[in-house]
């Protein structure tokens, strides 16, 4: 049996998440407002120490030169100077509170749902009933480039109103998730490659526990969770990872893994929204090198590039010799296509 795999960019957050090239809810635009708000605006409370808000000034005044942070987060990360391995973990902390902060519902937020929408259409038909809990079918497989939490929370919509993500990731079978760093490739429905916000594990610590960042969250709450992060960043290390650090971090390297174990066994693949960055090109050139000869590709996106988008998954097929690999694109994007949509657009 062939999975349906759906591959996840920014564009499937779309509706809940600013993207970088929205002019009215820019990514970098509002990240850089997050940082005036949190942590320029708290100096009083001491917050951070001198250099380390010194470095977060930096990082503020870096991020608009690059073409997206993950950009500027691969900048830091080529670099071997100390200064910019702890802007690379200052970074992380922050783009994971500011996603949690975004996604946590606030009156100045209506232009925005909590969560994308799509999701809750989706997970409406590819979940099943259960004695227990509602499970997903099991030909259904994600990948997510994304770090944010769409996905998980549209899952909590589904389930027991006081289940929380780590529940939510264990009994959906994600990488990575609670207690387990390494696990059976055949256990994997969820492979997020760029780690998640949230969370972090910490580094001296031999078990590998994966964390929450603070057991409450919400507004009010962002700056007990910055103080208590920024004060402890030489123990911890946060669950947004790269999937091109896969050279230097476990979790990154298992999960790369793991997604190209899915793709394996992939007959139908759902590529929504995401536009194969030049810095995941070599991770994407393995993930699709996994790709079951025979599966067939639909790329789902709005954007007026996705001529070019196609031809980059072309090019990723034909340097793996899949060259006779069926690729179509569909511009309809107010829902994501179903399983039982799929062999309509072929």
């Amino acid at each position: 049996m062939g999975y349906t795999t759906y591959l996840l960019g920014a564009g499937a957050s779309a509706k809940a998440i600013p993207t970088y090239f929205s002019k009215k809810n820019n990514f970098t635009k509002k990240f850089i407002e997050f940082i005036y708000e949190f942590i320029g605006s708290n100096l009083e409370n001491k917050i951070v120490n001198d250099n380390t808000f010194l470095l977060i000034v930096q990082i503020r005044e870096e991020c608009p030169k690059h073409y997206t942070i993950d950009t500027y987060a691969r900048k830091l990360y080529l670099s071997n100077t100390k200064i910019n391995k702890i802007k690379l973990r200052i970074l992380k902390l922050l783009l994971s509170n500011f996603l949690e902060y975004w996604q946590t519902p606030k009156t100045n937020q209506n232009q925005f749902d909590v969560v994308d929408y799509r999701y809750d259409v989706l997970l409406s038909t590819i979940l099943e009933k259960s004695e227990l809990n509602p499970i997903l079918q099991n030909d259904i497989r994600f990948i997510s480039w994304n770090y944010d939490n769409q996905l998980e929370m549209a899952l909590l919509n589904f389930n027991d109103a006081n289940w929380n993500i780590d529940k939510i990731m264990e009994k959906y079978q994600y990488y990575p998730r609670n207690l387990k760093m390494q696990l059976d490739e055949s256990e994997q429905k969820i492979v997020k490659l760029n780690g998640l916000a949230g969370k972090y594990i910490q580094v001296k610590s031999k078990k590998n526990i994966i964390l929450n960042l603070d057991k409450e969250v919400g507004e009010k709450n962002i700056i007990n969770r910055l103080q208590i992060g920024l004060s402890t960043m030489e123990t911890t290390e946060y669950l947004i990872n790269f999937a091109w650090e896969y050279e230097t971090n476990e979790i990154s390297k298992n999960a790369v893994n793991y997604a190209k174990s899915i793709l394996k066994n992939t007959n139908k693949l759902i590529i929504i929204g995401y536009s194969f960055p030049g810095y995941n090109h070599d991770v994407d050139l393995d993930l699709f090198k996994n790709l079951k000869y025979t599966a067939k590709t639909l790329y789902q996106s709005r954007d007026k590039n996705s001529a070019h988008e196609i031809s980059k998954i072309k090019a990723l097929l034909q340097g793996n010799q899949k060259r006779d690999a069926k690729i179509e694109h569909t511009n309809y994007c107010d829902n994501f296509v179903l399983p039982n949509q799929f062999d309509l657009y072929f």
